[in-house]
C-alpha cells in the first residue's frame, strides 16, 4: 500500500542570550509549506506581518545568527539575526499566520489567480465511468459477503483481515477495487474506537482515487478521504483533498458541500481570511444560502472585533428567516444583536433580545438581553415597558449582574418619588445576596440620599459613617463626608454654645480627629483653646511641657492669637515649656532626641531667652555619646554619628568644639584604614601639640613640623605610635624612640623589636649598633632581653671576619645567657669559631667541648665535634 507523506525537515535549532531555546521545522506538501517555529511563547514580543514577509521579535538575542535558502515552491528564504526572525514568502504564494498554544505556524499556498474558485482551479473532466469486469469469481465474491457481514456486525478485525486476504490472492480488478474501497469504509468506521484507524483510512481512499481514478466510487473515496482527514486531526490534507473533490467533481451540490468544508476547515484551523474568502467565493459561485454564509463571515468579524465589517454582514441578514432557523446558534444571535446594539439599529437589536430572553430564558445572555431591551426602551421613549422590563430582570434574576443592575436603575429613576422605607424593602434581596458587581454601594448611597431629603439626619449621619468605613475609595465619598461633617459641626456648637464645655470637648476633639483639615478647624481650635485656657497653669506645674508646647503652637497658629491673650505671652510660654523639654529629654540621657530637639529650639527661637544653654545641651548631647564610643574603640560609630550632624557641625561657632570633635573622628577613621581621609580632617584641625590626641594623630600621619613631646604619651600610646610607624616612616619611628625618655628600657625594647623587623641589613645593623652602644655606656638602660643585642652584634662583626671584635659581645651574651640550650650553643660556636680564625685554636676547642660536653642535643654540637674530627684527621694525614 503506498504512502502519501508530507516531507518534514528539522532545519535547526535556534539557541538565545538567555534561558530560551527553539526549533524550527519546515513542513513541505504538494499544495502548502509550513515553517513552524516550536518555542517557549514568553520569548516572542512582537509579530508582524507584510506583504511577503513575517518578522518575529523575540525578547532575547539569537546566540547564533543565521541565513537559509529555501528550495520551496512557497518560502524563499528564512533568516535570524539579533532578536528577528524573518520569513521571506515567494511573491506569487499567498500565506497565514497561526498562533498556536506551543508555537507559532507561516502556511504558505499558491495564490489564486482571480477571486472565483471555479474559474481559478477550472471544471475538470468527468471522473465517473467505470471498467469494472464482472462477476466471475464466486470464492471471492463469497468472501467479500463474509467480509460484509464482519462489518455489519461490527466485527472490524475479522472484516479487515478477510479483505486483505481478497487483496493478496485475487488478480482480478474489480475484486480488488471492492476490496480496497470496503477496506476504506472498514477503518473508518474502526477510527469511531481508536483514532489512529483514521490515518489508515484516508491512505487506503487516497490510494484508490490514485489507482482507479475511473471508478463510480472515486467521488465517494474523495470524500470519505477528506472526512477521514477531519477525523484524524489533518485538516491541510482534509482541504486539499475538498479542493480536489471541488475542481473534479462534476455534482454541484457535492462542490457547495466540499467549498462550504473547506471554509469550515479554514476557520477552525485559525486561517479566518482565508474562512471569509472561501465563504464569499461560495456566495459569488452558487448564490444560496445567502443569510448563512452572511451569518459565517459576519461572526467571524465579530469574533476579530472588526465591528463595522461583522455589521456590513449582519445588516444583510433577513431577521424573521434568521429567528425561524432551526439551526442557529445562541452566539449567532447574541452576536447580530450586540451588533446592531452598538451601531445604533435598536429595532432589529430589541427584536432579537426580545428572542433571546423569551427562548433562552436559564442562558447567563438572557439577562443581559432584558437589561439591554429595557434600555433600548428608554432610549425610544417607552418608559412603562422598560420600567416592566427592569422589574422583571430584578425579579427573574437577583443573583445576576444584569438582575442588581436593573434594581439600580429603577432605584435611580423613581427614587424622589417613594420614602425611605419603599427602598429599603426594595433593596432587601440585593443586600442578601454577595456584593459581585460593586452595586451595594450605590444603593446604599440612594438609602441615605432618601434619608437626607427626608431630614433624617441622625439615621443618615450613622449610616454615612458605616458607607465612608466601607467604601474608602467611593465617588460619593466627598459628598457624603461633607454632609456628615455639616451635621457634627452643628452638634458640637449647639453644646459648646450652651456653655456646656464637659460634654463639648470630647465632641469637638473627636471632629478634629476625624477632620484634621475641615473648613471648621479655626473655630473649633478656639473653642478648645477657651476650655483648655484654664487648664494650662495645672499642665505646666505637673510637668507635663509637651502638652503646654501643644496647647501654644496651637495658641500661636490660630488664625487671631491675640484674641484670646498675649501673643508675646504665649511665645515666652512656649519657649520656657521647650527648653524645659529639652533638658529633661538631655537628663534622661536620650541624646539623639535632644540633639533633635536643641536643633529645633535654635532654628525656631532665634531670640529664645535659653539659646546659650540650648547651644551647651547640643554640644553636650553630641560630644557625650562621640567620646563613649570613642573611649570604647567603637570607631564605626564614632563616624556614623559624625556623618549623620556633620552638616550642623560644620557650621557651628564653638572652634574648641568642633576640633575635639574632627580630632577624634580623624583617629578613628585612620584606627579603620583610612588615613587619607583622616588627614583631610587634620588639616582641619587648629594645631595644638599639647593635645595628646592631636600629637598622636599628627605623628602617625607623618606630621614632620610637630613639636609635640612624646614624653607625654603613655606606654600603650607611645607603642602605638612607633608600631603604626614602623611600616610607614622608620626614621620617623626611630626618633621617637629616641626622645622617650620618660622610660628608657621600654623605649630600648620598641626600638630593639622594630630592628629585627627592619628588611634592610645596613639599617638593621646601624640601629642594632646604636642600641649596643647604649646598654654598654647605660646599665640602667638594659631592658629584659637585652642580652640578645651582644648576639646580634657579635654575628654582625662575625660576619664582616672582624673577628676580635666579635668575641667581646659574644662572651657578654654568654656570660649572661646560662640557659642550655640552641642559643647558648650558637654563641658558644661562633665564640670558639673566631678563636679558631684568630689563630687560637686551643681555645677555639674549649668552647667547642663545652657545647659537646654541656649541649649535647644542640645542632652545634654535632657541628663543632665533626669540626675537631677533621682537623685531628688532617694532622694524622701530615703524619
Amino acid at each position: 500500500m503506498m504512502r502519501k507523506l508530507c516531507l518534514v525537515i528539522i532545519i535547526l535549532m535556534i539557541s538565545f542570550s538567555s534561558l530560551y531555546a527553539q526549533q524550527l521545522f519546515l513542513r513541505k506538501d504538494k499544495y502548502f509549506t509550513e515553517v513552524y517555529l516550536k518555542l517557549d511563547k514568553k520569548n516572542i514580543k512582537n509579530i508582524e506581518k507584510g506583504t511577503n514577509q513575517v518578522t518575529i521579535s523575540f525578547q532575547s538575542s539569537i546566540k547564533q545568527p543565521f541565513s537559509q535558502d529555501i528550495n520551496d515552491d512557497y518560502v524563499s528564504s528564512i533568516h535570524g539575526n539579533g532578536s528577528s526572525f524573518v520569513i521571506n514568502i515567494k511573491p506569487d504564494a499567498e500565506f497565514s499566520i497561526v498562533n498556536d498554544t506551543t508555537g507559532i505556524k507561516i502556511i504558505a499556498t499558491k495564490s489564486k489567480t482571480n477571486e472565483d474558485t471555479l474559474s481559478s482551479y477550472g471544471v475538470a473532466k468527468p471522473l465517473l465511468s467505470t471498467k469494472s469486469q464482472g462477476l466471475e469469481d464466486k470464492n471471492m465474491q463469497d468472501m467479500l459477503d463474509q467480509a460484509d457481514r464482519y462489518i455489519a456486525s461490527k466485527q472490524f478485525g475479522q472484516g479487515a483481515q478477510v479483505l486483505q486476504q481478497i487483496l493478496a490472492s485475487t488478480q482480478n480488478e474489480f475484486y480488488k477495487q471492492e476490496a480496497i474501497y470496503k477496506l476504506g469504509e472498514t477503518y473508518l468506521l474502526m477510527g469511531q474506537y481508536d483514532g489512529l484507524y483514521y490515518t489508515s483510512a484516508y491512505e487506503i481512499f487516497d490510494e484508490f482515487v490514485k489507482l482507479y481514478p475511473d471508478n463510480f466510487r472515486t467521488p465517494d473515496a474523495l470524500l470519505k478521504s477528506a472526512e477521514a482527514k477531519v477525523d484524524a486531526n489533518q485538516q491541510f490534507e482534509a482541504i486539499n483533498t475538498y479542493l480536489k473533490i471541488y475542481n473534479t467533481v462534476p455534482d454541484l451540490e457535492t462542490k457547495r458541500d466540499a467549498l462550504k468544508k473547506m471554509a469550515e476547515l479554514y476557520k477552525k484551523v485559525g486561517q479566518v481570511e482565508k474562512a471569509i474568502e472561501t465563504y464569499l467565493s461560495y456566495l459569488r459561485n452558487f448564490k444560496t444560502d445567502q443569510n448563512m454564509i452572511n451569518g459565517e463571515v459576519g461572526q467571524m468579524y465579530y469574533d476579530m472585533n472588526e465591528e463595522n465589517l461583522a455589521f456590513e454582514y449582519f445588516s444583510t441578514l433577513n431577521i424573521d428567516e434568521l429567528l425561524n432557523n432551526p439551526d442557529i446558534t445562541l452566539a449567532r444571535l447574541n452576536a447580530v444583536a450586540d451588533t446592531f446594539y452598538k451601531k445604533n439599529r435598536l429595532d432589529n437589536a430589541l427584536k432579537l433580545y426580545t428572542y433571546i430572553y423569551e427562548k433562552y430564558p436559564d442562558d447567563s445572555s438572557a439577562n443581559t438581553a432584558i437589561f439591554r431591551s429595557a434600555s433600548i426602551l428608554h432610549k425610544t421613549g417607552r418608559d412603562t415597558d422598560a420600567d416592566q422590563l427592569l422589574l422583571r430582570l430584578k425579579q427573574l434574576y437577583p443573583d445576576r449582574e444584569s438582575g442588581q443592575r436593573a434594581t439600580i436603575e429603577y432605584a435611580e429613576k423613581y427614587l424622589n418619588t417613594k420614602p425611605y422605607e419603599y427602598w429599603n424593602k426594595f433593596f432587601e434581596d440585593l443586600f442578601t445576596r454577595p456584593d459581585s458587581y460593586g452595586l451595594h454601594e450605590q444603593a446604599k448611597y440612594m438609602l441615605i440620599k432618601t434619608l437626607y431629603k427626608e431630614n433624617r439626619m441622625a439615621e443618615a449621619v450613622d449610616m454615612i459613617s458605616n458607607f465612608l468605613g466601607m467604601y474608602p475609595e467611593s465617588r460619593y465619598y466627598e459628598e457624603l463626608n461633607t454632609i456628615k461633617e455639616d451635621y457634627m459641626f452643628d452638634q458640637l456648637s449647639d453644646v459648646y454654645n450652651k456653655k456646656d464645655y464637659i460634654t463639648a470637648e470630647p465632641l469637638i476633639n473627636r471632629f478634629n480627629t476625624e477632620y484634621p483639615d475641615s473648613k471648621y478647624k479655626p473655630r473649633t481650635d478656639i473653642m478648645l483653646n477657651e476650655i483648655k485656657y484654664g487648664k494650662i497653669d495645672g499642665i505646666y506645674k505637673n510637668n507635663d511641657y509637651k502638652s503646654v508646647i501643644s496647647f501654644a503652637e496651637a495658641q500661636l497658629a490660630s488664625p487671631d492669637p491675640e484674641k484670646y491673650g498675649d501673643k508675646a505671652r504665649w511665645e515666652a510660654l512656649l519657649d520656657e515649656a521647650t527648653y524645659k523639654d529639652i533638658n529633661v529629654i538631655y537628663g534622661s540621657k536620650n541624646y539623639p532626641a535632644a540633639r533633635a530637639g536643641a536643633k529645633e529650639y535654635l532654628e525656631k527661637f532665634k531670640n529664645g531667652k535659653y539659646r546659650k544653654e540650648v547651644s551647651a545641651i547640643l554640644e553636650n548631647a553630641m560630644l557625650k555619646p562621640l567620646e563613649e564610643s570613642y573611649k570604647s574603640l567603637d570607631y564605626p560609630s564614632v563616624v556614623q554619628l559624625y556623618d549623620a550632624n556633620s552638616d550642623w557641625i560644620s557650621s557651628w561657632n564653638n572652634k574648641a568644639f568642633k576640633d575635639k570633635i574632627k580630632t577624634m573622628v580623624a583617629m578613628s577613621v585612620y584606627r579603620l584604614g583610612s588615613p587619607s581621609k583622616a588627614r583631610t580632617f587634620y588639616a582641619e584641625i587648629t594645631p595644638n601639640p599639647a593635645n595628646m590626641d592631636y600629637a598622636v594623630l599628627g605623628y602617625l600621619l607623618g606630621d614632620k613640623n610637630l613639636k609635640a613631646d612624646v614624653n607625654s604619651f603613655d606606654k600603650d600610646t607611645f607603642k602605638y605610635i612607633t608600631s603604626e610607624l614602623e611600616q610607614l616612616d622608620t626614621d620617623m619611628a626611630v626618633s621617637l624612640l629616641d626622645k622617650y625618655t620618660r622610660d628608657k628600657k621600654y623605649a630600648l625594647s620598641l626600638k630593639y623589636s622594630l630592628a629585627k623587623n627592619i628588611p634592610s641589613d645596613a639599617k638593621r645593623q646601624q640601629i642594632l649598633m646604636s642600641i649596643y652602644d647604649t646598654i654598654r655606656q647605660d646599665a640602667g638602660a638594659r631592658f629584659d632581653g637585652s642580652n640578645n643585642v651582644y648576639m646580634d652584634i657579635g654575628l654582625i662583626f662575625y660576619r664582616k671576619n672582624d673577628f676580635k671584635n666579635a668575641v667581646i659581645p659574644l662572651k657578654q651574651f654568654t656570660d649572661s645567657y646560662k640557659e642550655k640550650d640552641d642559643r647558648r650553643a650558637e654563641a658558644l660556636y661562633y665564640l670558639g669559631k673566631s678563636f679558631i680564625n684568630m689563630g687560637d685554636i686551643q681555645r677555639g676547642y674549649n668552647y667547642y667541648n663545652d657545647i659537646i660536653s654541656n649541649i649535647p642535643s644542640s645542632i652545634y654540637a654535632g657541628i663543632a665535634k665533626g669540626e675537631m674530627e677533621e682537623d685531628e684527621w688532617r694532622k694524622n694525614l701530615n703524619k
